[in-house]
C-alpha cells in the first residue's frame, strides 16, 4: 500500500497539515524548521504500524487521516474528556477518548476506541497473564475485547520502515554485564549482510545438491533438447549474474559451458538445471548490484567496501588492505547504513521513512541523494517519505516538496498578500 493522502488536525494543540501524493511519486519530501513536526509525521505513521496505541494518545492532536491507493483509509480522532480536577498544567495529559477508524471507499468498516482506563487496563492484564500467550499489546488486547479482527489485520498489512536521523549507533543493556554497552550499527550492518548472503547461499548450495543428486535420473528421462539458438540465449543471459556472484562469493560455478551438437542432450539438463539453482537469488541480485553501484559511485576516499557472505561489508584501503569499519568517517558510515536499510530492510510495497538523511554527509553527497533514493525506490517498487531541511537535498525540487512552515503560516501568508496588493 502506498500513501496518496495524509492530514492532520491541531497537531501539538497548534498545526493543521494536509498534502496528497501523486501515484508516481516514489519519493515525497517533507521540510520545514525544527519543532514544526518533520519527525512526528514520520512516527505517526511508523506507530500506526505497529498499533501503538499508548503512542497517539500521548500525542497532542485532534484528527489524524491517512488515505492508500487501494481505496482504504485510517483516522484517528481524539477528543478531550471533561474532567472535574482539570487543571491549567499543560504538560499533564488531558483525559482523552480515541477512535481509530478504518473506512473502504469513505465508508466505515471497523473501529475500535479507548482512553486512558482502557490503556491502563489493557497493560495490566498484559503484564499479569502474558505467560499464558495471551496478547502482549494495548492493541491486540482491546481489538480481541472490541471484536474488531478485521481492523487489526488490515493495519497489520501496513508494511512501513523507518530509518531514524541517529544511526551510528544505539545502546543496549548486556544482561551478562550488567551495564549498558554502545553498538555500532555500521557493524550490526555488517552482520545483517553477512547472514542475509550466508542463508542464500546456503539454499543455493542445498538447491545445487539436490541438483546433482537427480541429475542421471534427469538425463535417462526422453526430453526435447534445446536449439544452439536457444542455448545462447539462455547462456547470455546466466552468464554475467553467474560471473558476478562467483565474485561476491555467492556461486560455486564461474562460467558456462559452450554448446556442442554433440552433447545437446546433456547441454539440455545442464542449462536448465543451471537456470534453477541461479532462481535462488531472484530478487537478491538485483539489489546487490545497486548496492554495489552506489557504494562505487561515492568514491570513498582511498578505500572501497566490498561484501561477502563470509564476512559482510568489507573496507579496504586503496593498497588492499583491510580496514575496522569503525574506522569510516561518520560520513561513510552513514552512506553505507542508509544505503543498506533502504535497499535491503524495505519490502517490496513498503513505505519507507528517513528522517533527515543529511546527517554527516558531504555536499556533493547530499545533491546525489535523491536521484539515488528514487532509482532504490524505482528498482525495489517501494514509496518513500523524507524528512529534511536540507537544501542540498532538495535541490530543484522544492516545488515537489510539502513544507510545514509555509502550511502552518498559510492565513498569515494569505493576509501579507492581500495588505500588499
Amino acid at each position: 500500500m502506498r500513501i496518496t493522502h495524509l492530514g492532520i488536525k491541531k497537531l501539538f494543540n497548534d498545526f493543521d497539515y494536509d498534502f496528497n501524493i501523486e501515484g508516481n511519486q516514489n519519493v515525497f519530501i517533507l521540510t520545514g524548521p525544527n519543532g514544526y513536526g518533520k519527525t512526528t509525521i514520520l512516527d505517526i505513521v511508523k506507530q500506526l504500524s505497529e498499533k501503538n496505541l499508548d503512542y497517539f494518545y500521548q500525542l497532542p492532536f485532534s484528527e489524524i487521516n491517512i488515505e492508500f491507493d487501494n481505496d482504504n483509509a485510517i483516522s484517528v480522532i481524539s477528543k478531550d474528556l471533561e474532567d472535574e480536577n482539570e487543571t491549567t498544567d499543560t504538560e499533564i495529559v488531558k483525559e482523552r477518548k480515541l477512535s481509530l477508524i478504518w473506512s473502504q471507499k469513505g465508508e466505515n468498516i471497523s473501529s475500535l476506541d479507548f482512553n486512558g482506563q482502557t490503556l491502563k487496563n489493557a497493560h495490566n492484564v498484559i503484564d499479569r497473564y502474558s505467560y499464558r500467550g495471551l496478547a502482549n499489546t494495548a492493541f491486540d488486547y482491546l481489538a480481541e475485547e472490541q471484536h474488531v479482527g478485521q481492523l487489526s489485520l488490515f493495519i497489520s498489512g501496513l508494511s512501513v520502515y523507518m530509518l531514524p536521523s541517529s544511526r551510528l549507533s544505539s545502546v543496549e543493556f548486556d544482561e551478562e554485564q550488567h551495564m549498558e554497552i554502545t553498538i555500532l550499527t555500521i557493524k550490526e550492518v555488517s552482520d545483517k549482510l553477512k547472514h542475509l548472503l550466508n542463508s542464500y547461499y546456503l539454499k543455493y548450495l542445498k538447491t545445487v545438491n539436490n541438483s546433482n543428486s537427480g541429475i542421471f535420473d534427469k538425463l535417462l528421462q526422453t526430453q526435447t533438447s534445446i536449439t544452439e539458438d536457444e542455448y545462447k540465449e539462455i547462456s547470455s543471459r546466466l552468464s554475467q549474474e553467474l560471473r558476478q556472484l562467483h565474485d561476491w562469493g555467492l556461486s560455486t560455478e564461474k562460467s558456462i559451458r559452450p554448446y556442442s551438437e554433440e552433447h545437446k542432450d546433456i547441454l539440455t539438463v545442464y542449462i536448465h538445471e543451471l537456470e534453477n539453482n541461479l532462481s535462488i537469488y531472484h530478487g537478491l541480485y538485483s539489489r546487490l548490484l545497486l548496492f554495489r553501484e552506489i557504494l562505487n559511485s561515492k568514491h570513498f576516499t582511498n578505500k572501497t567496501i566490498l561484501f561477502s557472505p563470509t564476512e559482510g561489508l568489507i573496507a579496504r584501503r586503496k593498497d588492499g588492505s583491510k580496514l575496522d569499519l569503525s574506522k569510516l568517517s561518520s560520513g561513510e558510515q552513514h552512506e553505507v547504513i542508509m544505503l543498506y536499510h533502504s535497499i535491503f530492510e524495505a519490502g517490496k510495497k513498503s513505505i519507507l521513512l528517513i528522517d533527515e538523511p543529511e546527517n554527516s554527509l558531504h555536499v556533493a553527497w547530499q545533491l546525489d541523494y535523491l536521484r539515488e533514493i528514487e532509482s532504490i525506490a524505482k528498482s525495489i517498487d517501494i514509496q518513500v517519505l523524507i524528512a529534511t531541511h536540507s537544501p542540498q537535498i532538495i535541490g530543484e525540487r522544492w516545488d515537489e516538496c510539502y513544507d510545514l512552515y509555509e502550511a502552518a503560516n498559510h492565513d498569515e501568508f494569505s493576509r501579507d498578500s492581500s495588505s500588499e496588493r
